[in-house]
């Protein structure tokens, strides 16, 4: 019997037990036959000498062949690799071993494209013949699988790879918060920021949170819970963190949140920026800002004396140094000046005179900005004055007239070294300028 595609049917009386033994017997090879024939996997018999003796419909309807033409085929036909030498060996391989053995190759199909198969091949002798029986299964997508499986591994290998690259290479520290498992990684470069070596800290969130300065937790904590919340496109804050020596960094924090379809956060991956320096700079800049408005204020509305002594007054409350003095030359050869106005700490002193020489202001007054940060009396030790003052810093701006001419000086000193020097000296700069208009206005 034969199905709508012509294949042998099923036979339907397999189960008939008034069957002879022998009827039984050839009905069931009936169907051993049946079940190659329609296998599902590629089945073929072949010859010692390579010839096909025997190929199923799935060999026919894989391959694209007809059984005929493939009945008249050698297996090099479909395995072009195949030479009679490799056939021989092969062929004298499984028949010494009476292994089964398994392998992958590709099949030429009747188009010219290539099939990736498994094959199952075993040699059998029957009857005095000898055969070789190949079971082949298609593994086009399998291997397809493996490819795509393979070249995904690539992808990320060259992924991380990269990464790895960014992270060596990038001067911001990366963090990154599974905001389910609370598992957290910070780049070394996040710790390096702090003063830490990489195995110090560990990849913790409190390692994070217990660096965070008191007076920035809840503004970062908000900023935090408003992008998870996604009610921001992204999360920007500048907080400060503190080292491993106790002092604290200025960082500006970026990230970007990942969340599920149901809007639950999953993770927060960002970078850490060391903003301390511009930070600094900001300070310094608001600094001066605000001291020259005070000083202005202060001296707006005053002139001769007053104003020497409310500028030397107000420079030294601004900076926040002990002393402030202004000077002018007391005689013709320019070898010693007199105090206009000096600013003592908590009071005005009297005026007086002294020599030049061998003073920190014997410099300035030819015409030099001269400043020592600290230990000013180690370089002038001849200065009983300045020990006597108990001076560690000193800074002193030549006081010109319009002609160009050196009229006197303008200084400050303290007992603790002069740090903020670019504040100090653009504020001196400035009031040296009106200190020296106002003292050619006298003359």
């Amino acid at each position: 019997m034969s199905d709508l595609d012509g294949q042998e049917s099923l036979p339907s009386v397999l189960d008939d037990t008034s069957m002879s033994e022998d009827k039984q017997f050839e009905q069931s090879l009936l169907l051993t036959q049946y079940s190659v024939d329609n296998c599902a996997d590629i089945v073929y018999w072949i010859a010692p000498d390579g010839q096909f003796l025997y190929v199923n419909y799935a060999t026919c309807k894989t391959l694209g062949y007809n059984m005929a033409a493939l009945l008249e085929m050698h297996i090099a036909d479909i395995e072009p690799e195949i030479t009679t030498e490799y056939w021989q060996a092969h062929f004298n391989e499984l028949k010494q071993s009476k292994a089964t053995m398994t392998f992958e190759t590709l099949l030429r199909c009747a188009n010219g494209s290539r099939l990736p198969v498994e094959i199952t091949t075993r040699y059998l002798e029957f009857n005095g013949k000898e055969y070789l029986c190949s079971f082949c299964r298609d593994i086009s997508e399998r291997r397809a699988a493996l490819l795509a499986r393979q070249k995904a591994e690539e992808q990320l290998r060259q992924s991380e790879e990269r990464w790895q690259l960014a992270l060596r290479g990038n001067n911001d520290g990366i963090w990154d918060w599974n905001c389910q498992t609370h598992d957290c990684f910070f780049s070394p470069r996040w710790k390096e920021m702090l003063g830490y070596e990489d195995h110090e800290l560990p990849n913790q969130l409190d390692t994070w949170t217990s660096r965070i300065h008191p007076e920035d937790w809840d503004l970062v904590m908000a900023i935090q819970k408003e992008h998870l919340d996604q009610k921001t496109p992204f999360y920007r804050v500048e907080y400060r963190l503190r080292c491993k020596d106790g002092s604290y960094k200025w960082i500006l924090s970026r990230a970007q949140g990942l969340w599920d379809e149901q809007g639950t956060p999953l993770r927060l991956v960002g970078s850490h920026t060391d903003i301390t320096e511009r930070k600094r700079d900001e300070a310094e800049r608001k600094h001066r800002e605000e001291a020259l408005r005070l000083i202005m204020e202060g001296t707006a509305s005053t002139t001769g004396n007053q104003f020497f002594q409310c500028c030397v007054r107000s420079l030294a409350q601004v900076l926040k140094v002990r002393y402030a003095l202004v000077t002018q030359f007391a005689n013709p050869s320019k070898t010693r000046v007199r105090t206009l106005a000096f600013w003592a700490g908590d009071t005005f002193s009297e005026a007086t005179e002294y020599d030049l020489a061998n003073t920190p202001c014997q410099a300035v007054l030819k015409g030099t900005t001269c400043y020592y940060p600290r230990n000013v009396q180690h370089h002038f030790p001849d200065d009983s004055e300045l020990a006597e003052l108990g001076a560690q810093g000193y800074l002193g701006i030549p006081l010109i007239d319009s002609d160009g001419d050196i009229l006197g000086h303008l200084a400050v000193l303290d007992n603790q070294p002069l740090e903020d020097t670019s504040t100090i000296t653009l504020i001196l700069k400035i009031f040296a300028a009106r200190a020296g208009a106002e003292l050619e206005r006298q003359l």
